[in-house]
């Protein structure tokens, strides 16, 4: 009876331990599953990122048309090498874009004292302006928009500020405009800030734009007298041919999702 109880024990044991092989199949299922979870999620990340995208490239196209009927013209958005990491980071170094991406100076964003290096002429950091006015400073009040920045010189004294802004405030036009779009962009603009040396001296820039559901800053495209435009976002590859931004048959367009009508390049 005693040696039942002891072989029953010892089967037990047997029973409830794993061996190595038996370590390695579980493990090599574990793995298989998760790689099945993966792909059949795949899919559902997708379809999310393009409903974002299409919700805020909507968003955008219902305030652009909102900025037409005030002012007569879409948003006349400069161009700019593309120097800064924000205004689009998945496009090649150098390439000119008229970018979404408002950059402005950040309250206490000086290292060191700068009177003298921006007061009295443009400086330039290599190609690049100090901030850049895209798409989105056009779309809200500048002045109030910024905030009255601290410290010498601030973003209303630099040249670059005063080529593009008349006057010592918003326009009561502009703040009516301004506010009768606001909710269109309300949720779908991403904020941030991040900094830049020029001859080793720090300057930090608040920036805001808006992308599209796989974190990518959208596409604007319109040529003078801006009484068209292209709004797209380059989908999930994060490419689009610059030669050509309205061709979809190009292969790095294909996969681009569009957000405009009647884009006429002139």
């Amino acid at each position: 009876m005693k040696q039942e109880t002891t072989e029953r024990k010892r089967g037990g044991q047997c029973r409830a331990g794993f061996t190595l092989v038996e370590m390695l199949v579980v493990i090599v299922i574990i793995l298989v599953l998760m790689g099945l979870v993966f792909k059949m999620s795949r899919p559902v990340i997708g379809k999310q990122a393009e409903a974002v995208t299409i919700r805020n490239l909507e968003r955008l196209k219902a305030a652009l048309e909102e900025y037409y009927a005030e002012y007569g013209q879409y948003p006349p958005v400069p161009h700019y090498p593309n120097i800064r990491q924000w205004l689009d980071p998945d496009l090649p170094d150098g390439a000119m874009i008229q970018p979404l991406c408002y950059e402005y100076n950040w309250d206490g964003g000086m290292r060191s004292d700068m009177i003298g290096k921006f007061g009295d002429e443009k400086h330039e950091y290599k190609d690049g302006p100090l901030f850049s006015f895209g798409l989105v400073s056009f779309l809200v009040p500048r002045r109030s928009g910024t905030g009255n920045i601290k410290g010498w010189p601030t973003i209303y004294d630099h040249p670059q500020w005063l080529d593009y802004n008349e006057g010592t405030e918003d326009s009561e036009r502009d703040k009516r405009a301004c506010a009768r779009w606001a909710p269109f962009l309300e949720d779908i603009t991403y904020t941030g800030f991040g900094g830049r040396l020029i001859d080793g001296d720090a300057y930090t820039n608040y920036f805001t734009t808006i992308r599209d559901g796989w974190e990518s800053p959208l596409v604007y495209v319109s040529p003078p007298p801006h009484q068209t435009y292209l709004l797209f976002s380059k989908g999930p590859d994060k490419a689009c041919d610059l030669d050509a931004p309205d061709n979809r048959s190009r292969p790095a367009n294909k996969d681009n999702i569009y957000g405009d009508v009647g884009f006429v390049k002139q």
